[in-house]
């Protein structure tokens, strides 16, 4: 009986895992990515989109930047090792912003400036498991340099 009890147990978490990931792929977007605001000073920062019917919670999602080199696959973590409890409503709009950001209508502002290049880069915002591994890509975008890679499996 326990080990029914078990398999039933690791089949509920697969398919919640699976099940997980592919509603994550498809519900929250990366809609803009800033490097320099007005007047050409650093004013750094991602808006993001819940395309969700449900709120979501970026708890723990990590927010991770690219360097302008497409042939450099190294991503640099920008929420250290997560962001905070932030609920994003059905189809609400929201800014994460580095330490640079001039602006007062962000929901979370990093205490150290990005660097993100003008020339170009990418973001995405990932969850990763106990062992620092990759387990989702929520979402992600290139610009510039990096418009024609492709995206990571």
């Amino acid at each position: 009986m326990i080990i029914k009890k078990r398999r039933i147990y690791i089949l509920f978490f697969i398919t919640g895992f699976f099940l997980a990931w592919a509603v994550g792929a498809s519900g929250f977007e990366i809609v803009d990515v800033q490097t320099t605001g007005d007047e050409g000073l650093s004013d750094e920062c991602v808006k993001i989109k819940n395309t969700r019917d449900a709120p979501f919670s970026l708890l723990g999602l990590i927010l991770q930047s690219h360097s302008s080199n497409p042939d450099s696959n190294r991503w640099t973590s920008r929420s250290g090792d997560g962001l905070p409890e932030i609920i994003m409503e059905p189809n609400e709009m929201i800014i994460l912003a580095s330490s640079d950001y001039s602006g007062d209508d962000y929901a979370w502002k990093h205490t150290v400036s990005w660097g993100l290049s003008d020339n170009g880069g990418g973001m995405r915002i990932v969850q990763k498991n106990d062992d620092g591994n990759i387990v989702t890509i929520f979402a992600e975008k290139y610009w510039g340099s990096l418009e024609e890679i492709e995206p990571e499996p």
